[in-house]
């Protein structure tokens, strides 16, 4: 789940980095020295830290205010049958097979 979220707002994240490059970027008549680009890139890296910490607090009271705990609620316990231990077999025997095949072990 975390992973998910993660992934996510990951994304997110990044739009927002090329929302403020792309708008910079159409403001800017003519090139600026090393040292103004690098003031920029700075504070952008500091608006960027607080937009982050302020959209995790914002996405965790949402969490809690639609009745999240911590725990994760899952209908169903996975439990693994026959036919997944057969599949399994069966994807490990043919992978073997190509590994095989491809270094010249089996014509």
């Amino acid at each position: 789940m975390t992973l998910s979220m993660t992934h996510r707002y990951l994304f997110v994240l990044l739009r927002l980095i090329q929302d403020m490059y792309r708008a910079r970027k159409s403001r800017t008549i003519h090139a600026l020295s090393a040292a103004d680009e690098r003031g920029w890139v700075a504070s952008r890296i500091g608006v960027i830290f607080r937009r982050s910490i302020e959209m995790s607090s914002g996405i965790y009271l949402a969490m809690l205010s639609r009745g999240y705990h911590g725990d994760i609620i899952v209908l169903e316990r996975f439990r693994t049958t026959a036919v997944d231990h057969i599949w399994l077999a069966a994807v490990i025997t043919l992978g073997a097979v190509l590994v095989a095949v491809e270094r010249g072990l089996l014509r």
